[in-house]
């Protein structure tokens, strides 16, 4: 067998493997199908989530500290 030969044969495996993946991944969820408007909502709109977090987190340290 010829070197190129080899070398497709394992490109091809490992498409195969990444196929698979990429199959279990589609089917699987990570989270509850509750968090989709959330998860949707926060991917369209980052900046204003990080905004929003950090300007939370930013008076929630600072209470800590009056205390």
């Amino acid at each position: 067998m010829s070197q190129q030969t080899m070398t497709d044969r394992q490109f091809l495996k490992k498409l195969q493997e990444q196929a698979a993946l990429q199959s279990h991944l589609s089917t699987s969820r990570l989270l509850p199908e509750r968090a989709d408007m959330l998860t949707t909502f926060v991917g369209n709109h980052p900046w204003q989530t990080l905004v929003f977090l950090s300007t939370v987190s930013t008076v929630v340290m600072y209470l800590i500290g009056k205390t």
